[in-house]
């Protein structure tokens, strides 16, 4: 909650102020996740924490048009990072080893989870999707074939 909802919260609050205060518009764009679009089980703080970002956008969307300033939020679907293998080497050793079944759950999850963000859209297709929503001031950025 503290990353996915509060650094969403954090960065609106240091410079949303600012942004109205110049009177000059401007936009901000949110990092959601089609997690708060739909739930698809598992990860309850995940999903309340990205549903919970959707709707912020949203309200502002509403609320900051008066004064010029425009609202995205970017839920993507799978992105071809590398993202998961960065997480398992960045992740700390701790306890006991995973007995062998344990240890072979973990390869084949985390070898799934790498095949599903291989079939997703390219990073430079994201940035260009957020910056064509920026552009047109439009509030959500869906990356998901499916959405």
């Amino acid at each position: 909650m503290g990353i996915n909802l509060g650094g969403v919260i954090n960065g609106i609050q240091t410079y949303l102020p600012r942004m109205v205060e110049r009177a000059e518009g401007g936009h901000i764009v949110n990092t959601a996740s089609g997690a708060g679009l739909a739930a698809s089980g598992g990860g309850v703080l995940y999903h309340t924490a990205k549903f919970a970002v959707v709707g912020l956008s949203e309200a502002l969307y509403t609320e900051l048009q008066m004064v010029g300033i425009g609202v995205s939020v970017l839920c993507p679907g799978p992105v071809a990072t590398d993202i998961i293998e960065r997480t398992r080497k960045a992740q700390p050793r701790v306890g006991d080893p995973l007995s062998g079944e344990k240890l072979k759950q973990a390869d084949d999850l985390y070898a799934m989870m790498t095949a599903i963000l291989k079939s997703g859209v390219s990073p430079d297709t994201v940035g260009q999707m957020v910056l064509t929503a920026v552009q047109e001031n439009q509030l959500y950025v869906h990356t998901d074939r499916m959405m």
